[in-house]
């Protein structure tokens, strides 16, 4: 969790209200998908490890970042387990859009903080690999070129799941890079 987020969780905690974070994060050599539970004092993170969506890359399948079956299952399991009153989505990117939909399922209330613009470029920011701020997607068919360019989901797992100081010392970094 960002630094907003533990401190604003940190705060409810304190203030008697029961708080769990959820996120989707790292990638590691259990190479699947699974939940990661950690205590946070004084509240829990829930950390969806080795995401299908992956943040700020090429998506095998664009469809994914509306839909994610393997991700909305995980989302339904921890949604049973902690059946929150309100879920408060701070940090959106590895999460399906189906997602809000889910939540309000389940029962909670959704309030929705847009810290980035994951729902809207999967680059994160609307600026194009142009140099541009994007004003119109094209009915997505400038999305589609716009992406080319980003390295593949399936490199960037590989490539988060080596340490930084290992990768920079064999070069194994550039070369999963260069895979895109």
């Amino acid at each position: 969790t960002g630094v907003y987020i533990s401190e604003l969780a940190e705060y409810l905690s304190r203030q008697g209200h029961d708080v769990v974070c959820l996120s989707a994060g790292r990638c590691d050599w259990r190479v699947r998908p699974y939940l990661a539970v950690t205590k946070a004092a004084p509240y829990e993170v829930i950390e969806l490890r080795n995401p299908p969506i992956m943040a700020g890359s090429r998506p095998k399948n664009p469809r994914s970042h509306i839909e994610c079956p393997v991700t909305e299952s995980f989302l339904g399991e921890v949604l049973q387990r902690v059946r929150p009153a309100i879920v408060a989505i701070v940090d959106f990117p590895g999460w399906p859009a189906s997602t809000v939909e889910l939540c309000q399922q389940a029962g909670s209330r959704v309030l929705f903080y847009l810290q980035n613009f994951w729902p809207f470029c999967t680059r994160l920011s609307l600026h194009s690999r142009w140099h541009d701020i994007c004003y119109d997607f094209q009915d997505g068919t400038r999305c589609v070129k716009c992406m080319e360019t980003c390295i593949s989901a399936d490199a960037a797992r590989w490539r988060n799941r080596i340490p930084k100081s290992v990768a920079g010392l064999s070069g194994i970094y550039g070369l999963l890079k260069r895979l895109y």
